[in-house]
């Protein structure tokens, strides 16, 4: 019987998708999949562990191969200046592999982009010399062939230079080396030279002729006797030499003064600074420079613009200022470049050509937009301040372009020329559309330091719709700062030297910053640094309409040395405002002057307690002044004022105790007036008011004070108290009185350690020989600490200075050296 067809048919088709369902489902193809899915190259690794020789294991190489492309790129990119090592790493673990060629090509051009080449011939050649056949090969060979065709004919060839130091010093001075050889290596790179060793064959030599001469000061104090010598620097002059063998010869001099070491008597040594310092970094690398552009041309200099290092950078700018024609041909064309440095070197080198068309480059400099571009606007803009009155015009047109930053390095190009017709020019940019311009122009309005610029910028201070007020009074403040720069050819003015009709207008503005924190405070600042000028605009303020100008202007006068603003805050001190009383107490408590006294004293009776307390505070400033004493009980020694500081004894919070203590100070200095109320106050209750009270009273001294000392020793409730026991000691020292002297005596045995140390002190400080007794018989106490106190006490009793530091006062020194003679 013969089968179905169609049933046939179906058979076969079915079977025909259970195969390919199984293969859809083999694991090798879930392995490939998860690990497509999980995309990291453990993934990858992971389906090459299990499927070395799997139908995706070459996709899964180059997957793994990619990954370590990247990542080494990566790292390459993050490290910079030419870290190429990552991508070497790469090439060798795939030197023929997929992403080879473009490793290569990386490397290649991270050499080039990030420290092989920066524009030296020799950083030119050495990229030669790894990549001949390399992306950049035909640029470098064209730069080396431009800088070699540039140099002079003589020394066109010259390729190792020999280096020579003749060197001519005082005995004083031979240790000391000359930098003119380590500047020299700096440049070498730049203008394709190589320093010759001892047995090679040079084509030049630059020799130095170098001498140095010390000098010092004779110096007598310190017991190192008259007549001792010492050396604190030397003087260090001579001429660099450039010379082809029977062809040209080229000089620079050089001179400078640099600091060594110096010698003491007895031998020692101390170094001043280190040598060369100042020379170093800047006569002998300059020098060093130019000497080397003279010969090789200027264009390796332009590279080394790009070089940030402290003596480098400076020194190829020097040399590219006094370059002439050469130099400039190369500076122009420099000031529009790729580089960053290298621009901002060429605007800076640029200020020692003073012609038109340096004008106009640099002005078209300025048209640089974009934060990053900020610091050579500024160089362009220093260069454009050089070029004086030839500016002056450019910088005209230049106020009027449309784009901002142009307007803005137009202004701080005006900074350094300070004319009438540069003032002027500023003070119309005042009111441009953009606040970067108007910050720009107040800044260099500030830098003039004139009378007339400061007058324009408290004017626009004052105005009532005046914006930006902050960057005016730090211009106002700018026109004060003295010129503090090492640089000789700095042509800034001295700070402007203020007078009282500059100053009276400016307090004037006072009403305007009252409300503002920060420019109350800077306003603040600066009127303190005008000091006397400013003092009668200060006293007006003192009695303007508003509180808040008032209290400004008490702040003010207590930031003046004037000696006669005391007085002037005496006046205010019974202002109907608080805010203007407390201002007043602070600023009186910062015055060296007697007559802040009074004062004071009257504010201890205002109604506010945080007056009071500045009051006291201020009161406890002026003890030890000249006249104090004489003042304090002249206005501080009614009742009334005597208890508001008998009340400040008191206090709950411990953080008030500098409150205590200075009301305890201060009536101690007022005297018998207080010696009453202080002994009520140790028989009261209130024992948080005892340790001022106790100190005050040993201040005040007499028999009164010193019987109620000696009563609360013997009070039980005083006994257990430590803080109050060590006041009552260095209290009962303070009297001077020998009624004293046993209740000292026996503090020297408690058992509290700081109990025996005030014990010890106030037995020095009462300065009596029969206190040595109980000294002598403590020791030893079993503490070093005390007994060092013990010996410095029993020194300053005798006036006797044992030589031996071990000296236990044998015996009481002899049985008391003849009972208290102690000669």
């Amino acid at each position: 019987m013969t089968g179905n067809p169609d049933r046939g048919f179906v058979g076969f088709i079915v079977s025909i998708i259970l195969i390919l369902s199984a293969a859809a489902c083999s694991p090798e193809k879930k392995a490939w999949e998860t690990a497509e899915k999980g995309g990291a190259v453990f993934s990858y690794e992971s389906y090459l562990v299990e499927y070395p020789q799997g139908e995706h294991s070459a996709a899964a190489k180059l997957k793994i191969e990619e990954f370590d492309y990247q990542q080494a790129l990566g790292e390459a990119t993050r490290l910079g200046d030419g870290k190429i090592g990552p991508l070497q790493e790469f090439l060798k673990q795939y030197p023929e592999g997929a992403f080879a060629a473009k490793a290569r090509e990386r490397i290649d051009n991270l050499e080039w982009e990030s420290g092989a080449a920066k524009s030296s011939i020799v950083s030119y050649e050495d990229y030669l010399t790894a990549y001949p056949q390399g992306r950049h090969a035909d640029e470098a060979r064209a730069w080396i062939k431009a800088a070699l065709d540039a140099r002079p004919a003589e020394f066109r060839d010259v390729r190792m230079v020999k280096f020579v130091l003749r060197q001519s010093f005082d005995e004083e001075v031979k240790d000391v080396t000359i930098g003119f050889e380590a500047a020299l290596k700096e440049f070498f790179p730049y203008v394709g030279l190589r320093l010759a060793g001892p047995n090679d064959t040079a084509d030049a030599v630059i020799s130095v002729n170098c001498q140095a001469k010390a000098y010092g000061a004779s110096y007598s104090q310190f017991g190192l006797g008259e007549g001792t010598y010492y050396y604190t620097g030397a003087q260090v002059s001579g001429q660099a030499v450039l010379q082809v063998p029977g062809k040209k010869t080229l000089r620079e001099d050089f001179d400078g003064e640099v600091p060594i070491p110096y010698t003491l008597s007895g031998g020692t040594t101390e170094a001043s600074g280190a040598p060369f310092n100042g020379a170093m970094e800047k006569d002998f690398p300059r020098k060093a420079a130019r000497l080397l552009a003279r010969a090789f041309g200027y264009a390796p200099m332009i590279g080394a613009l790009s070089n940030s290092r402290y003596d480098v950078l400076p020194a190829a700018i020097y040399a590219l200022e006094s370059g002439g024609a050469a130099a400039l041909d190369l500076l122009l064309p420099a000031l529009a470049g790729p580089d960053a440095g290298v621009r901002t070197g060429a605007a800076r080198a640029l200020a020692g050509h003073k012609t038109a068309p340096v004008v106009a480059a640099l002005i078209k400099g300025l048209e640089r937009e974009g934060q990053n571009e900020l610091v050579f606007r500024n160089a362009a803009a220093e260069s454009l301040s050089e070029m004086g009155a030839l500016a002056v015009p450019a910088l005209t047109e230049a106020q009027k372009d449309a784009r901002p930053a142009v307007r803005a390095g137009a202004a701080m190009a005006l900074a350094g020329i300070r004319t009438a017709p540069s003032l002027a020019l500023l003070a119309g940019l005042l009111d441009d559309a953009e606040i970067s311009v108007r910050t720009a122009a107040i800044e260099a309005i500030g830098e003039h330091r004139t009378r007339a610029g400061v007058l324009i910028l408290i004017e626009r201070l004052g105005a009532e719709k005046a914006d930006n007020r902050d960057a005016y009074l730090a211009a106002i403040g700018k026109s004060m700062e003295v010129n503090v720069s090492d640089d000789e050819t700095d042509s800034r003015p001295p700070a402007l030297d203020w007078d009282r009709d500059l100053a009276t207008r400016l307090v004037k503005t006072a009403p305007l910053m009252a409300g503002n924190g920060k420019q109350r405070d800077i306003l603040l600042d600066i009127v303190a640094q005008i000091g006397e000028s400013a003092s009668p605009a200060v006293a007006q303020a003192l009695r303007a309409d508003s509180a808040a100008v008032r209290a400004w202007a008490a702040e003010a006068a207590g930031k003046m040395t004037d000696s006669g603003m005391a007085r002037t805050l005496a006046q205010a001190a019974g202002d109907a405002d608080s805010t203007v009383r407390l201002a007043v107490a602070k600023s009186l408590a910062g015055s060296p002057d007697v007559g802040a006294i009074e004062p004071l004293g009257r504010l201890l009776l205002d109604p506010s307690e945080e007056i009071r307390m500045e009051a006291i505070r201020g009161l406890q400033n002026a003890i030890g002044t000249e006249g104090g004493t004489a003042a304090f009980r002249r206005h501080l020694s009614s009742p009334d004022k005597v208890k508001v500081l008998v009340e400040a004894l008191s206090f709950s919070d411990p953080k008030k105790t500098d409150r205590r203590d200075a009301a305890s100070g201060v009536l101690g200095e007022i005297g018998r007036p207080a010696v009453e109320p202080l002994i009520a106050v140790l028989k009261g209750a209130d024992r948080t008011a005892w340790p001022g009270a106790a100190g005050a009273l040993g201040k005040s001294g007499g028999d009164q004070a010193v019987a109620a000392l000696i009563e609360l020793a013997g009070n039980p409730a005083a006994q257990s108290d430590d803080v109050l026991m060590t006041r009552l000691y260095t209290a009962l020292g303070e009297t001077k009185s020998l009624k004293a002297l046993d209740i000292l005596a026996a503090g020297l045995k408690e058992a509290s350690r700081e109990r025996k140390r005030t014990a010890i002190e106030g037995l020095k400080t009462l300065g009596h020989i029969r206190g040595a007794d109980a000294l002598a018989a403590s020791l030893p106490t079993g503490d070093a600490g005390l007994d060092s106190d013990v010996h410095s006490a029993l020194q300053e009793l005798t006036k006797y200075e044992p030589e031996d530091e071990n000296f236990d006062w044998k015996a009481w020194w002899a049985k008391n050296r003849a009972r208290y003679g102690l000669k």
